[in-house]
């Protein structure tokens, strides 16, 4: 390698290296963690066997809004309770469930992202 190509790999090489570590957007900036919805309860692609249970989630990766967050359940709304970061709704038998389930949960984060995540179960 000619010795005036060295410094350019090494500063190709810096320049790079930050967003190999943390990833970047399109627009040069970090992304930060990915932000995500982790469902506690039922357990994914699980069959509830009682009258009533109840949904547990919680956001996590990034700081949201509590006031944003919704929930659906096979696209119907459901009263959520609890916050900042970990919510639950008490779900009974009949409407909206059915034979197989979507739980869907978002919450607007702090930085302007839409945080979603959903779970199936029977």
């Amino acid at each position: 390698m000619p010795p005036f190509t060295r410094p350019l790999c090494t500063a190709a090489m810096i320049a790079v290296a930050p967003c190999l570590a943390t990833g970047c957007g399109s627009d040069g900036t970090s992304q930060g963690p990915a932000a995500r919805v982790v469902f506690d309860a039922p357990a994914a692609d699980g069959v509830v066997e009682t009258y009533s249970f109840t949904i547990a989630f919680s956001f996590e990766g990034t700081a949201i809004d509590p006031d944003s967050v919704q929930l659906r359940v096979n696209g119907f709304p459901v009263a959520v309770s609890g916050g900042p970061t970990r919510f639950n709704a008490s779900i009974d038998a009949g409407p909206p469930l059915r034979d197989d389930n979507l739980a869907e949960a978002q919450a607007q984060a702090d930085d302007g992202r839409l945080v979603d995540g959903s779970l199936a179960f029977r």
